[in-house]
């Protein structure tokens, strides 16, 4: 009757009452007019699920008042995730056997993934709960123990997330970037700049994706053996080496026997070299523009340049380009490349008897 009239009451009723059927019962209806008055009862009630559990409808914050005993029992832990789908801070006031049973960590942090906080280490470090949490959150990651935020499943969850932007462990955490560049080259995007100077993880980026090599910090791109990873598979990644590997022979070599186009990003230093003057023309005539006016005198140079593009003519020397061979060669596979000829060798029966058939042979197709 005390406790129908005012809910207080509860502070005085002693444990061995409070175990009382009817008293129990006054006791739940008392506390949904006022929560508060769970934190003065009883033991007894306050381990007495119908009791508890009419509180916690009422406001979550009344969780903390239960016993320990009470979450014994598993079939009283809905009371506490009933408290936890009001609000995630409920799991602060969870008790150590909650916060080491993955069962129920499993359910708190499915419900909300920064239950997590809060969780005992040794589950913070499981797989399961961690991936549950991620799934919902990128960031969940960044709560977890360090030992599991690299573990493929847990990165590959945390990618496929909305919030990845979010994850600070997926920007700065080295191990979890690295994986992450394992799963995908192009995670190294979203990655701090430090870590675009660690070179394991730019082989790995580079192994995938030459063009990674432009993502690499200024000291790496003028390091020798990451520059020839990204060259080997692509002539055009000599853009991003630094400027002392594209005056290096050997990485221009392998770069210039891919495509002559290389000559592109090749240091001046080079343009004067006669081997690599061969390399570009061979696949690339009209290279021999870049070239220094040596290699343009070079007979043999200038001849496989006009046999590869008969326009490549206008880039030979004055000399050269009054060289009957260099010239045949270049009208031969391109008979418009008498232009560039010297008015001498414009007047050639040889080199006009070319250019007329070229003509009309033109002239034929329209």
């Amino acid at each position: 009757e005390a406790i129908n009239q005012d809910a207080n009451a509860l502070e005085f009723i002693s444990d061995i009452i409070g175990e009382e059927k009817e008293v129990a019962a006054a006791a739940a209806q008392a506390v949904t007019k006022d929560w508060r008055a769970l934190r003065k009862a009883p033991k007894s009630l306050r381990r007495t699920k119908e009791v508890v559990g009419a509180a916690v409808k009422q406001d979550w914050h009344a969780v903390q008042f239960a016993d320990e005993e009470l979450w014994n029992e598993v079939w009283n832990r809905e009371i506490f995730m009933d408290a936890l789908k009001q609000s995630q801070r409920a799991m602060q006031y969870a008790p150590r056997q909650l916060m080491m049973d993955k069962d129920f960590v499993m359910d708190a942090v499915t419900n909300d993934w920064h239950s997590l906080e809060y969780v005992a280490p040794k589950l913070k470090a499981d797989k399961d709960v961690v991936i549950a949490a991620v799934q919902q959150a990128a960031e969940a990651m960044d709560i977890a123990e360090k030992g599991v935020r690299c573990d493929a499943d847990v990165v590959k969850m945390a990618l496929d997330t909305n919030q990845r932007a979010a994850c600070k462990s997926l920007r700065e955490d080295r191990d979890v970037v690295l994986e992450a560049v394992t799963q995908n080259w192009e995670n190294l995007k979203n990655a701090v700049e430090s870590l675009h100077d660690d070179k394991i993880i730019l082989m790995e980026a580079i192994q995938q994706c030459p063009e990674a090599i432009a993502l690499a910090s200024t000291r790496l791109r003028g390091d020798k053996e990451l520059v020839m990873d990204a060259v080997t598979q692509s002539w055009s990644c000599l853009q991003y080496a630094s400027k002392e590997l594209q005056a290096d022979k050997a990485v221009v070599t392998v770069c210039l026997e891919q495509d002559g186009h290389a000559i592109d990003y090749v240091a001046k230093s080079l343009l004067n070299d006669r081997d690599i003057g061969l390399l570009t023309v061979q696949t690339h005539g009209m290279g021999l523009q870049n070239l220094s006016m040596t290699i343009k005198q070079d007979e043999e140079i200038c001849l496989e340049a006009v046999q590869q593009n008969g326009m490549a003519l206008q880039y030979c020397s004055g000399t050269m380009r009054n060289n009957k061979d260099v010239v045949l060669a270049a009208v031969e596979h391109t008979w418009q490349a008498s232009r560039f000829a010297s008015s001498a060798m414009q007047k050639d029966e040889d080199i006009v008897a070319i250019v007329a058939e070229g003509v009309a042979q033109g002239q034929a197709e329209t």
